[in-house]
């Protein structure tokens, strides 16, 4: 994340992503004019960078965003206790919250 908005409403985007997965799986292909031309290698090393990340964000998921639900929803239910009307949620630790309420 650059910090910049790819878009601005209906206009054109501002940039292009070139980072993403299957942009990186495809720049692993040999070039057309390469004089090594085996796409069983290019294959085997794509499957070995997207098993890669796969594992990355399963564990992302299991190790931190997991737990991290369970504190938010904990801190939901209890929110009265932070505030009478409800419309504070006060976690009892840090926890990655965001992509947990919306």
């Amino acid at each position: 994340d650059n910090g910049i908005e790819q878009y601005d409403t209906d206009k054109p985007a501002r940039y292009s992503m070139s980072s993403h997965l299957s942009a990186r799986v495809g720049r692993l292909n040999p070039h057309w004019n390469a004089a090594d031309q085996d796409p069983t290698a290019a294959f085997g090393k794509a499957m070995d960078m997207v098993s890669q990340e796969f594992k990355e964000q399963l564990d992302e998921l299991v190790q931190s965003w997991l737990p991290g639900r369970e504190v938010v929803a904990k801190a939901f239910q209890e929110r009265k206790a932070a505030h009478p009307s409800g419309r504070i949620v006060q976690l009892s630790q840090y926890a990655p919250w965001k992509s947990h309420i919306y």
